[in-house]
């Protein structure tokens, strides 16, 4: 008699498994694809991000850029212009952007008292630290809501604990989660899984262009362009019912 150990699969069991592989192997495929024939990396380098961080293309396309894989040869990733969460998730000002953002490390372990598994989601880190406590140089993140720096996913992962962290406060399940990137001035949405585009993030990174390449960055006008903004808001009326 066979042990249960020995027993085989049950049919219904082993159907869904094989259909679970193969809907896996048709995404890992369509991916793959992807990244060839919009972005133009080559095949080798496509299926390797694949299979490291998944099927989500803009997720492998960062990965293959920040690990130097490869060059983006085609098409852009389009940024989307429609995120909601840009109202209630960008509370940065213009003024109210450090110095020299570009200079600044990871924040995460003085934030986190110095210890290495604090965070949601990032059990080890993938990058040993610095002699100063700080994770190794590479492309860190502002966060738009808070202003904290955070490193990429690809480094230790910072940026997306720090997302994770304030989404399990947030009651709404949100959380801090615009950030912009102090490397290319792209900004991204982790709900959204999208780059972002809008007029409300453009005086943000038109200003962090200025630093990151040493322009005279004219902050007075930037504080009266956002004390104008503030005059023209309409204003409650009696005839408002308030």
């Amino acid at each position: 008699m066979a042990s249960n150990g020995d027993a085989p699969m049950p049919a219904a069991v082993a159907s869904a498994t094989a259909q679970d592989d193969d809907e896996t192997m048709a995404r890992k495929l369509q991916a793959t694809e992807q990244l060839i024939q919009v972005f133009g990396f080559e095949r080798q380098v496509a299926a390797k991000a694949v299979n490291a961080v998944g099927t989500d293309v803009t997720t492998c396309y960062n990965y293959i850029l920040d690990a130097g894989m490869g060059a983006d040869k085609g098409g852009p990733v389009t940024p989307i212009d429609n995120c909601p969460h840009v109202k209630d998730h960008v509370k940065l000002t213009v003024t109210q952007l450090p110095l020299q953002p570009h200079a600044a490390p990871c924040t995460h372990h003085a934030a986190a008292g110095g210890t290495k598994t604090a965070g949601a989601g990032i059990a080890r880190l993938k990058s040993d630290m610095e002699e100063d406590g700080s994770c190794p140089p590479g492309e860190n993140w502002l966060c738009l809501d808070c202003g904290a720096i955070r490193c990429s996913r690809y480094v230790n992962g910072h940026g997306l604990v720090h997302w994770q962290d304030t989404k399990s406060q947030d009651p709404a399940g949100v959380g801090h989660c615009i950030a912009a990137s102090l490397a290319d001035l792209s900004v991204w949405c982790h709900v959204c899984s999208a780059y972002l585009r809008h007029p409300d993030i453009e005086p943000l990174t038109e200003m962090l262009e200025q630093l990151k390449f040493n322009y005279e960055p004219d902050r007075k006008k930037a504080r009266a362009s956002e004390e104008n903004s503030l005059d023209d808001a309409p204003k409650a009326s009696l005839d408002d019912g308030e």
